[in-house]
């Protein structure tokens, strides 16, 4: 139980707050430079498209 804690802690960190300390660097740098914004951007797209097909996913097994 402890390590599933701690697993998800850290699949936490890396997946989003790492990714968004990145994004807010780089939106306070004005004016930021294209490449380092489109990868930001193209990082929150993916995440959000596996987050949205993971809690279909989830929902549909789960009913």
């Amino acid at each position: 139980m402890f390590m599933s804690l701690i697993s998800h802690l850290l699949c936490s960190w890396f997946a989003f707050l790492l990714p968004c300390y990145s994004t807010f660097k780089a939106l306070s740098n004005r004016p930021g430079t294209e490449p380092d914004l489109e990868r930001l951007s193209m990082y929150w797209a993916i995440v959000g498209i596996f987050v949205a097909i993971e809690s279909s996913i989830g929902l549909l097994l789960s009913w």
